[in-house]
């Protein structure tokens, strides 16, 4: 899993990675919000995480036709831009 999940960060900073790659286990995959959870979690609004997404502005995996987005991955991402990171 860990592998796969690597493989998912390639676009994170190298700190968000090992963030995530530390906290990964504390969640399984039910716990991957869909677009509407990640607008309600970091307050912005369905379009505009759409948005981030097709210009791969925000951590998400693509499944198909639609996208999931890791909540612990979104929060450090989320904590890292308001630090004044990329």
């Amino acid at each position: 899993m860990v592998n796969k999940l690597a493989d998912l960060l390639d676009g994170f900073s190298h700190e968000l990675r090992q963030l995530v790659l530390e906290h990964h286990h504390t969640y399984t995959l039910t716990h991957l919000l869909d677009a509407e959870g990640a607008a309600e979690l970091l307050g912005l609004s369905v379009s505009k995480i759409r948005e981030m997404c097709m210009k791969d502005e925000i951590p998400h995996i693509p499944f198909g036709r639609s996208v999931r987005f890791d909540p612990i991955a979104l929060k450090l991402w989320w904590e890292q831009l308001q630090k004044g990171g990329e």
